[in-house]
């Protein structure tokens, strides 16, 4: 057996004696220990010829560590460096804000506007407010009518000019006058064009000043779908069967459902009697 490193003049491999390794010809060996081989032997002592599978650094410097740069840039992290009150890395808080701009809230930290007690018999309803802050103006859009008027509630008791479009209400005060706090009727709307069974909407976000002009939060209540007041049989329109219905409602005298009680309380005192039969009656007839 010869010695790879003794050099041997009559050895077939050789044809430089002089060399490292003069028993073999490539003058080195891989890994392996084979004379010429290709394999190599990577940063993390893996043997092979594969390059695409040779250890590399992690952003540690590390050579096989498995480390990596999270989304706020920091080797090693959690993405809770950057993250914002939402818990989302680099983000600006409105994955999981309220309409009041409040991380996690329940909308209950601004100011509230609705939709209330809509009459499509008379064409009117109301807009509530439960205001967290003094109110020195304010405006709003309604889609699914259109708006004829705007009269009374807190903006006429406290002599704020009131304008509207068919689409806008618009109120301030030329005094400097503000709205308390508080909940109570806004405005009220006089409205035609109304198609029954459509939703009757806040038409965007409403605008809510404070004193100095002030941007207030503000957020909106559901859409509503009016019924027509009277409308037992819901056949979208009044006529002797509901009256009938309303008679028997109360004669029977059981509890009227949560529909019933809203059709056919027609003065709206919280109970079906005789009362409202009267007034539907006269609804009929003049209509």
């Amino acid at each position: 057996v010869k010695n790879r490193n003794e050099c041997i003049e009559d050895y077939d491999l050789v044809s430089d004696c002089g060399d490292e390794y003069p028993d073999c010809a490539e003058n080195y060996y891989d890994c392996t220990d084979t004379c010429g081989g290709s394999f190599l032997e990577d940063n993390c002592g893996n043997c092979d010829n594969d390059a695409s599978n040779d250890c590399i650094q992690d952003c540690a410097g590390n050579w096989g560590g498995d480390l990596v740069y999270d989304e706020c840039a920091v080797c090693g992290g959690d993405n809770t460096f950057c993250a914002d009150e939402c818990g989302v890395p680099n983000g600006d808080n409105t994955s999981c804000t309220d309409d009041c701009g409040v991380p996690y809230g329940d909308n209950t930290s601004c100011s509230k506007l609705q939709i209330s007690y809509v009459n499509i018999s008379t064409g009117n309803l109301d807009i509530t407010i439960s205001a967290l802050d003094l109110i020195a103006g304010f405006q709003f859009n309604l889609s699914g009518l259109s708006i004829t008027d705007a009269f009374g509630g807190a903006a006429e008791e406290n002599d704020f000019s009131v304008s509207t479009s068919s689409s806008t209400v618009i109120g301030f005060s030329l005094l400097s006058a503000t709205l308390p706090v508080g909940e109570y009727i806004l405005t009220q709307i006089s409205f035609d064009d109304y198609n029954l069974g459509d939703e009757i909407c806040f038409d965007g976000v409403p605008i809510l000043s404070g004193s100095g002009g002030v941007s207030l939060d503000v957020v909106t209540g559901d859409c509503v779908t009016p019924f027509l007041l009277g409308d037992l049989n819901s056949d979208n329109t009044v006529n002797v069967i509901d009256v009938v219905m309303l008679v028997e409602i109360i004669l029977s005298g059981s509890n009227p459902s949560e529909f019933q009680m809203l059709v056919a309380d027609l003065n709206v005192d919280g109970m079906i009697n005789v009362l409202d039969v009267v007034m539907m009656v006269d609804f009929i007839l003049n209509p």
